[in-house]
């Protein structure tokens, strides 16, 4: 039977979505709009595409309710729990599969999609155990800022399973990859375990950052202007 409602997410224009996990079926992903009487009536499920996985734990609609974004951490079909995001379209009444989020590390146990948001024009994904790729600043302390052979070279530093946050950007209908958000303190803060895209804003909380009080956590504030190109 049923065992818990995951995840969820409300549009103020009628449309209710909640995810089903079922220890005796596959996860799925259930719509419900609301009818005149105001009372919300099922409309769709979305069946998990594969059994075993984690697909549906965490999932977001768009404002304009054109677009459902369902996280699967554990998928497994780029090694053990590298995760996935799959992309649903609205199309008339129901919602149709359009494209899938891969990620653009690949490493075993990122868990990529471990959280999704989304707005009419961007994705942001978590991957739980993702790395981080830093510049180094290894004369930072001397007031140096060392550039090399016109700043073509560049020397970086990988942070590991640090948590990870990855942009994606509308662009013709499909979604791109735009960046990777960095955090210089992010090492074992749990970067990016929970996230949420609001129109210009990029909330990324980080709840074992040391800020004075043992793992006290901060939570971080990104944001975009119309003619910026990167958060």
């Amino acid at each position: 039977g049923l065992d818990e409602i995951r995840d969820h997410a409300l549009l103020d224009d009628g449309i209710a979505i909640q995810t089903a996990i079922d220890s005796d079926a596959d996860n799925k992903v259930a719509i419900y709009r609301l009818n005149p009487e105001g009372r919300y009536v099922w409309s769709q499920d979305l069946i998990a595409p594969a059994s075993g996985t984690q697909w549906g734990s965490s999932i977001d609609l768009t404002p304009d309710g054109n677009t459902l974004v369902v996280g699967d951490p554990g998928n497994d079909d780029l090694g053990f729990d590298t995760g996935k995001v799959f992309v649903y379209n609205r199309i008339g009444t129901n919602f149709v599969l359009q494209e899938t989020l891969k990620g653009v590390q690949t490493e075993l146990s990122r868990r990529f999609g471990s959280k999704v948001s989304a707005t009419n024009q961007f994705i942001a994904v978590s991957s739980y155990n993702g790395d981080i790729t830093l510049p180094t600043t290894f004369d930072i302390d001397q007031d140096l800022n060392t550039i090399w052979d016109k700043d073509f070279t560049k020397f970086v530093n990988k942070v590991t399973d640090s948590g990870s946050v990855t942009i994606y950007e509308r662009i013709n209908g499909g979604y791109i990859f735009a960046e990777e958000l960095e955090y210089p303190e992010i090492k074992d803060s749990r970067f990016g375990e929970n996230i949420l895209i609001n129109r210009n804003h990029m909330y990324v909380g980080c709840p074992r950052i040391d800020t004075g009080t043992q793992n006290n956590g901060r939570l971080l504030d990104y944001s975009i202007t119309k003619e910026d190109k990167a958060w």
